[in-house]
């Protein structure tokens, strides 16, 4: 009988699969049904069955949900058109700074490998935090994507690039 209840309460925790309320609904019985069938069916057929239905349902499930949460959603933004188009340019907004943000980073990662690429302007500014990144001429065909701060570069002394593989 103990062996009965541990698998009883290894199906109970495989039913956390299913949505919330699929499981509220129906959870009780699909376990009376396992225990049911647990006691007249050997042990291996059922869990292979049990395992292989529960993949199948549980992401059938969810993906019903998740297609009844966004006819809902859908239904409620054509009901606003403004609001519609204020979430529309704040995602757009958002998502754009998000990946100049990441591309800005993954430049200056990138050239933070030629010291002489990174200037500190705080010669210039009030905050010494401020960094600008110049890219001379020389370094330009090693480091193609160090182009930020091309504009800033007459405010410094162009330096020779003593980057490695940088030709002179």
């Amino acid at each position: 009988m103990a062996w009965s209840q541990s698998q009883t309460k290894l199906f109970r925790a495989l039913l956390y699969c299913y949505p919330v309320e699929f499981r509220h609904e129906y959870g009780v019985e699909m376990e009376h049904v396992f225990a049911s069938r647990l006691a007249h069916e050997p042990h291996w057929r059922l869990w292979l069955e049990t395992c292989s239905d529960i993949a199948v349902s549980a992401i059938s499930e969810h993906l019903s949900v998740l297609a009844s949460d966004l006819k809902h959603e859908l239904r409620a933004l054509r009901a606003i058109p403004s609001f519609t188009a204020i979430v529309l340019l704040v995602t757009a907004l958002g998502i754009g700074a998000a990946v100049s943000i990441s591309s800005a980073l993954s430049t200056l990662s990138f050239c933070a490998r030629c010291p002489t690429l990174i200037r500190s302007i705080s010669s210039i500014s009030s905050h010494p935090i401020l960094i600008t990144l110049v890219s001379p001429a020389r370094c330009l065909p090693t480091f193609p994507m160090c182009t930020i701060g091309n504009a800033s570069a007459a405010l410094f002394r162009a330096s020779p690039c003593s980057c490695p593989g940088t030709r002179v």
